[in-house]
Formats: C-alpha cells, structure tokens, sequence
C-alpha cells in the first residue's frame, strides 16, 4: 500500500534547488536519500515537512500523503499532520526539546494533543515505549532535562514517541552521522522496530552500511536532481558512474 507519493517537485528561490522530483513510498518501507552535501537531500525533507518560506521559495508538483496533496493545505489542516502523521528525528535531537522542561512534561504534552487518556494512562504507556527502546531507568529519564542526557537518549525518546503516536511517515535526517559503531546497531534496532510497526522511513544520510542493511530502495540524489533509483535486491546493479563513486567513497567513511 503507497502512503507518500512526490511527483515533478521543483524548488526554486533565485536558482533552482530541486527540480522535477518523483518517488513513493510504500506503508511499512524504508526509502533512503543519499547524495553529496549540497544535493537537496535536507531542503527536501523541509519541503515534505512544510517547514520553509512560502514566500523565499516557489514549489510546485505534488506530494501526495494518504492521497491528499499536502502542498494544497493551509497550514491550519497541516499542523494536526506535523509531528504525528508526519515526523521529524533530526541530526541533532537536542534541537527538537525544550532545553528548560523536564522531558516527562514534554512528552505529556506532546501525547495529550493526539490522546483522550488519563495522564495516569500516558504514562503507563510511556514507561513501557522507553523500556522497548532500551531506556531502562525510565523513572530518571522522565525526570531529566533534555541537557542531562545524552544524544543518543533523546533519540531513543524519539523514536519512543514516534511508537507512541504510530507515526506513518518518519524523516530520519543523518541520524547516524558521528557515532560509533555501537549507536549505530541500536539505531538500526530501533528502525526495524518501527517497521514492525507499520511505520514508513525516509533515511536521509551519508552512510552507505546503514542503507545496505534497512533500505528497501535508495534514490541517489545530485545537485538537486534524483539521478538514479536502486534496489538491494538487485544486486547492486548501478546504472550511474556517480552512484558508484559515491557508494565508495561512503564505504570508506
């Protein structure tokens, strides 16, 4: 079942950033973008997301979410979308917490906006989504400010909540860049655990291993054009010199 579909997205400012962009997404898949810096890959995830200057950027084409075209809403029928149908877990998970509330009130919160349940209930639910991704000490966790803890904590608070919320749509963006090897099996852990879920991920990265093990399909993006679309399954198969040494050069990251 296709839950995204894009179809001729183009961004222009003062030159064109993205231009003619297809590709879907199926219920329960993985899709990863990879490409150099300066490819489109993070204007692109904004794009999906609605989160850029209506007024900087012209965008036309079509991003269909559950067969809705998202660049048709106004931003009243977008928000209830943001952070619940569709969800961000940026590089820096620090940046999506408020450094000055203790994460057990932020994620109260958070759940309320799509939830009728008692805060007694919420947090049922929440101590048993922590112990699934791993955070035992959950009573010490909930209590913390984001700034206790560690990145790779409040990622696992995301993707917590991502459980939580059943997203549908989750933009993953370099999540797995500067860590060692051990985050990045957990992480890998934890995506397989949203496609359990019925999740669908758009894996945004430089890193070819972390593709080659959860990506079902892989689009190569260059200068703000999708070049080529490849598949595991088909061993290896690379049509495009670019691919190719691009793949390398990410293998000997």
């Amino acid at each position: 079942m296709e839950i995204l579909r894009v179809t001729n997205l183009t961004v222009k400012s003062e030159k064109t950033i993205l231009k003619n962009i297809s590709f879907s997404l199926e219920l329960g898949k993985v899709l990863g973008i990879i490409g150099e810096s300066g490819s489109g890959k993070t204007t692109l995830s904004k794009i999906l997301l609605g989160l850029y200057d209506k007024k900087q950027l012209a965008v036309t084409g079509n991003i269909l979410f559950n067969g809705i075209d998202l660049l048709n809403l106004k931003n009243k029928e977008k928000n209830p979308l943001l952070g619940k149908e569709l969800t961000l877990i940026p590089q820096n998970p620090m940046t999506a917490f408020n450094p000055n509330i203790r994460i057990k009130k932020q994620i109260i919160d958070t759940i309320k906006i799509n939830s009728n349940n008692k805060k007694s209930e919420i947090l049922k639910e929440i101590n048993k989504f922590l112990k699934i991704v791993k955070l035992e000490e959950t009573e010490k966790i909930l209590n913390s400010y984001p700034f206790e803890l560690s990145g790779g904590q409040l990622q696992r608070i995301m993707f917590a909540l991502c459980l939580i919320l059943n997203s549908k749509v989750i933009i993953m963006d370099e999540i797995t860049s500067s860590i060692d090897i051990e985050n990045r099996e957990n992480i890998i852990f934890l995506i397989k655990r949203l496609e359990e879920n019925n999740s669908s991920i758009i894996f945004i990265t430089h890193d070819f291993r972390s593709l080659k093990e959860i990506a079902d399909k892989v689009i190569i993006m260059k200068n703000g054009e999708l070049i080529e679309t490849i598949s595991f399954h088909n061993n290896d198969n690379f049509k495009e010199e670019y691919t190719k040494k691009l793949i390398q050069a990410s293998l000997l990251r």
